[in-house]
């Protein structure tokens, strides 16, 4: 899906390291999808991610809790307000 539909951009650099990361082959990135995973953790998550982030969909979020609770593992959703993902350094950096 990130192939697709990711944030990477159409340089070649992003689109070489993304495959270099993980790889391309669809039946295997699907097989190692966290959600297709949740019965192999054992310990209780937290999830926190922000319906107002625009790099990744809150869907993942919500499908990762499904996964999670069908495989009854322990785990929390938080959705913090006014939260956004950020692709600069944050200002304490510079300090």
């Amino acid at each position: 899906m990130m192939h697709k539909k990711g944030s990477i951009g159409p340089d070649t650099f992003g689109k070489n390291r993304l495959t270099a990361a993980i790889g391309k082959d669809d039946a295997a990135l699907a097989a190692n999808s966290p959600d297709r995973l949740a019965d192999q953790i054992d310990a209780p998550v937290l999830l926190i991610h922000c319906d107002a982030d625009e790099r990744v969909p809150f869907t993942r979020a919500r499908t990762m809790r499904v996964a999670l609770d069908t495989a009854h593992k322990p785990c929390e959703l938080s959705n913090p307000a006014k939260a956004k993902a950020s692709t600069t350094k944050p200002a304490m950096w510079n300090a």
